[in-house]
């Protein structure tokens, strides 16, 4: 409600652009994960059992791919400020104060 009370609808709505994009590179990955996994270890006739690794594989890949993406759509939507609500100001800080690492904090 606070959100809404001090932004309107607008800031509803905010990260939505970033996750739209973040769905748009990952998907690839996704899809591409899982017909590797599954012509790996099913050959032309998977078994369920291999559908099923498969789907982990892909949702695997899916997030080793976007992780940092969605790092930098967090960051930026929790921003108090509209200089500290976009995505370079969320790059800059993460990367400063952990390099590389700090996108993938809390992914293992």
């Amino acid at each position: 409600m606070k959100t809404f009370k001090s932004e309107g609808v607008s800031g509803l709505y905010r990260g939505f652009s970033q996750a739209v994009g973040m769905r748009m590179l990952g998907l690839p990955f996704y899809f591409g994960g899982y017909e590797y996994c599954k012509r790996t270890f099913g050959g032309d006739n998977p078994t369920k059992g291999v559908l099923l690794l498969s789907g982990g594989c892909a949702g695997i890949t899916f997030w080793c791919a976007n992780f940092p993406l969605d790092t930098l759509k967090t960051f930026s939507q929790s921003g108090t400020t509209p200089e500290s609500r976009s995505i370079k100001y969320a790059a800059k800080k993460i990367y400063k104060e952990y390099g590389v690492k700090g996108f993938y904090r809390g992914f293992i």
